[in-house]
């Protein structure tokens, strides 16, 4: 058991900062979905995101991260691109990546959505 720490002032965890990526979100025209410690952005169905489009999201998202002295964890975050499988074959492992700063949001072939496996077909 943890020992008692008093506190003088919280947050709640899915707050202002949630509050403001989904403002991110809608000014790139990007779904935003969020949960009590995890958030996900997707582009809408039937519209394609470029990879530039994509960079510029992920940049922003740090911009406002960064703004709370928050950190965006390239190895923490993942991205998948949904597709046929032609269309992704038409993309090298470079294409797929968003750039940041920091590091590159290296591309996965499948994610966890709340139990559920999706592979990038």
């Amino acid at each position: 058991m943890s020992a008692t720490v008093s506190l003088t002032c919280s947050l709640p965890q899915w707050s202002t900062y949630a509050s403001e990526l989904q403002d991110v979100a809608e000014r790139h025209g990007v779904g935003f979905h969020g949960y009590a410690d995890d958030t996900q952005q997707v582009s809408p169905s039937g519209r394609s995101l470029s990879r530039q489009t994509g960079d510029d999201y992920v940049l922003d998202i740090q911009r406002s991260s960064t703004s709370h002295r928050l950190k965006l964890n390239p190895c923490k975050s993942e991205v998948v691109w949904l597709s046929t499988r032609q269309q992704l074959a038409r993309l090298s492992h470079d294409d797929k990546m968003l750039e940041l700063p920091d590091g590159a949001l290296q591309p996965s072939t499948t994610v966890k959505n709340l139990g559920v496996h999706l592979d990038d077909t």
